[in-house]
């Protein structure tokens, strides 16, 4: 049986002012891996390494889940790191009115316990929406991109229009991963 390296999420637009961002960034000679604009998306539940023959019921799950969420927009808005103190290793913007994508999830979760679905590698952490725009390996000079970080905190960078929840697959390169949809539910 093939395995699928899978997530669920909602892609993001890569909007001028992300570039902007990013560039600034990278000006305080930070060593990171930038994601890539065709790569920018908003995880909902990272699912791991599923059977292909999940993949429907994957599907029902999330049609169930999404069945009383009508589009909406969310606001890209803000700038921050984890794990938060001392250390980068990753840098974020965050979302607001993502509250549609919270009950999604919540809901996702009951879903999958009733099709009695468990992927092996599925991230059950709080889902605490976020995109990643960077992974650090070296922050360089640390209290430089701190201030970079904080003078993006309270910016806004886009207005997200959501009408689809996707199931995505990842095939991880050398050269970064490549995604690509199995699936998609549309928001009524």
């Amino acid at each position: 049986m093939a395995k699928i390296r899978s997530f669920i999420a909602v892609e993001v637009p890569f909007f001028s002012s992300i570039g902007s961002a990013i560039e600034a960034l990278k000006s305080t000679r930070l060593v990171a891996k930038f994601v890539e604009p065709q790569n920018m998306h908003l995880t909902l539940r990272f699912l791991g390494d599923i059977d292909e023959t999940d993949v429907p019921a994957i599907m029902d799950g999330m049609k169930q889940a999404a069945s009383d969420i009508s589009p909406f927009e969310m606001e890209l808005s803000g700038m921050g790191f984890f794990p938060g103190g001392k250390r980068i290793n990753v840098i974020w913007l965050g979302f607001e009115g993502a509250e549609p994508l919270k009950d999604f999830v919540s809901r996702l979760s009951s879903e999958f316990e009733k099709s009695n679905i468990r992927p092996e590698g599925m991230d059950s952490r709080e889902f605490t929406p976020h995109l990643t725009i960077a992974r650090v390996k070296y922050p360089g000079d640390k209290r430089r991109v701190i201030e970079v970080i904080n003078s993006y905190s309270s910016t806004t960078f886009g207005i997200l229009s959501v009408d689809k929840i996707l199931l995505k697959k990842s095939v991880l390169q050398r050269s970064g991963p490549i995604y690509s949809t199995l699936g998609s539910v549309l928001l009524r």
